[in-house]
């Protein structure tokens, strides 16, 4: 038989190891009592002051403050509004936690409260960890999609090609003998069989089916000469600030696609200000690590080890978390009709798939976006 002093420090540790409080509070004379973990969980010294309400909330974030005092009140007015909740608290080391409490209400034969007690319990790490699985598989369902999609359009675009080729080949056969009056048609008929295989190329960059011209090249060089191009392009209310590492590694490259994804990106940061802004251009030595694979399962192609990353970010209108899901779509535009065909980011996507790369996105409504590029080093080598 287990004497009751030894129960008593089971519960102890148990609260302890759960990051469980307990408290008891009388509705009458609102005195409170709170136990040590509680008293810790709020990052108080235990006994260390007297308990009280106003005190609790004073460690409550302030934006979840009238949350707690709404909810209390609805609880003690009935028994039908349990008390239930999840908030935020702020730490002395102003270090954010994640807080759920529940209460139970004991009341007289009246309805009357006569004794509350509660549990308050730490969940932070079980959120973050919960969390950290829901983007690990959104990731995993977007690198499927994908790679479904990139399958689908590879697909289409070879058979698409198979027609142009037809089209285009008849076409020319016709120009050689063809009386003026149809030349021109004719003409119209070839030139749109050009832009159709176009089309065809960037639905084969998107599905990695490209033949790329790899060499070891200077990303920072790369950089400068798109800039060089863009100068024309790119607005005076727009400024645009450069930060290339020094001591840059190479990396094995196609040029011509590398300069299409710079160019790209800077432009869909120039829409993205139609009324000026800044345009940061930031190249950096990196480490893929097991970690980093394990927190970004999409990024199938990445391999442990040295990288280079390419940053390129705007303070233009952002977008939000639905637009983020669809934007390497192929033909998934957030332009007007007729003014983007939807496939420059899909592109890209395939073009960083095809260097054994990998592309994040980071953006909010308002707040601008970034886009972080990781290429594997070529060997060590410096630029």
């Amino acid at each position: 038989m287990v004497d009751k002093e030894y129960q008593a420090e089971w519960i102890v540790r148990a609260q302890k190891i759960a990051h469980l409080g307990i408290w008891d509070q009388d509705p009458v004379s609102n005195k409170l009592w709170w136990s040590d973990e509680t008293f810790k969980i709020i990052g108080l010294e235990p006994q260390s002051v007297a308990p009280s309400f106003e005190l609790f909330l004073q460690s409550v974030h302030p934006d979840d403050r009238n949350d707690i005092i709404r909810q209390t009140d609805l609880s003690l007015k009935s028994d039908d509004n349990p008390y239930n909740i999840e908030y935020r608290i702020i730490l002395p080391d102003e270090s954010e936690r994640i807080i759920h409490e529940e209460a139970l209400i004991e009341r007289d034969a009246k309805g009357s409260p006569t004794k509350i007690t509660g549990i308050i319990q730490d969940i932070t790490e079980r959120r973050r960890a919960e969390e950290a699985l829901q983007l690990k598989e959104e990731q995993l369902r977007r690198s499927q999609k994908m790679e479904s999609v990139g399958i689908l359009a590879g697909g289409i675009a070879h058979e698409f090609n198979n027609l142009l080729y037809i089209i285009s080949g008849t076409a020319e056969l016709l120009l050689l003998d063809a009386r003026p009056e149809d030349q021109e048609n004719l003409e119209g008929i070839f030139g749109a069989t050009q832009r159709g295989a176009d089309l065809v190329k960037k639905l084969l960059a998107f599905s990695r089916k490209s033949d790329y011209n790899l060499y070891v090249t200077s990303l920072n060089a790369e950089i400068r000469k798109v800039m060089s191009m863009l100068d024309r392009v790119i607005p005076r209310m727009i400024d645009v600030e450069l930060d290339l590492a020094e001591n840059l590694l190479s990396i094995k490259s196609d040029i011509g696609q590398i300069e299409q994804i710079v160019m790209n990106l800077c432009l869909n940061a120039r829409d993205a200000m139609p009324e000026g802004g800044m345009l940061y251009i930031k190249t950096e030595n990196g480490v893929i690590d097991e970690s980093f694979l394990d927190k970004h399962p999409g990024a199938k192609s990445l391999k442990t080890g040295s990288c280079v990353i390419m940053s390129i970010a705007d303070t233009g209108c952002g977008m939000d978390k639905k637009t983020m899901e669809n934007i390497f779509d192929p033909f998934f535009t957030t332009k007007d009709i007729g003014k983007g065909t939807g496939l420059g980011l899909s592109v890209i996507y395939g073009i960083i798939e095809g260097h054994d790369g990998y592309v994040l996105c980071e953006s909010e409504p308002g707040s601008g976006t970034t886009f972080n590029i990781y290429f594997p080093a070529a060997e060590d080598v410096q630029a």
